[in-house]
């Protein structure tokens, strides 16, 4: 692929992934909300595959994998919290600790694997592919990558 081409694919990855980043902010729905922190994970994962080597590609091939355990998990969640609560929005759940305590639980510690909190496998996959982009002296786009992925991990945990 041309420099050109692949200059345009990032930055229309780029931009999916700042336009989906934003749009979690005011996400009320819990399926949207999921399916927004889909389109950035996925936007991330094209851009690395964009500008990685072989043996980069084996680490984004892990990223892909834990990103769709991960996004089915949480589908597979708001499917539950739905049969419960007969509704997605997040004003009309809450306290699911106090109601549905092993709920509760499977969602902070699905959580805790989507953050990529130490030790988890993603913690490992997003370390090796920020350490990849700082490698490459992208500066403006490894601030840019890191500082949406935590906004995007921020918003995705608030809610």
């Amino acid at each position: 692929m041309s420099f050109y081409a692949k200059f345009l694919f990032l930055v229309f990855c780029l931009i999916s992934v700042i336009d989906s980043t934003l749009k979690m902010i005011v996400q009320v729905d819990l399926k949207k909300l999921i399916a927004y922190a889909t389109v950035q994970e996925m936007g991330l994962i094209l851009m690395l595959m964009l500008i990685s080597n072989k043996y980069m590609l084996f680490y984004t091939g892990l990223f892909i994998i834990t990103h769709t355990i991960l996004s089915s998990l949480f589908f597979f969640i708001v499917d539950c919290i739905y049969k419960r609560y007969k509704t997605r929005t997040t004003n009309g759940v809450f306290g699911i600790f106090n109601e549905s305590f092993f709920l509760g639980i499977f969602i902070l510690i699905s959580l805790f694997l989507y953050l990529g909190f130490p030790f988890t496998i993603k913690f490992f996959i997003e370390l090796k592919l920020f350490l990849f982009l700082f490698s490459y002296n992208y500066i403006i786009l490894v601030f840019i990558v890191f500082l949406l992925n935590f906004l995007g991990s921020f918003f995705f945990a608030k809610i």
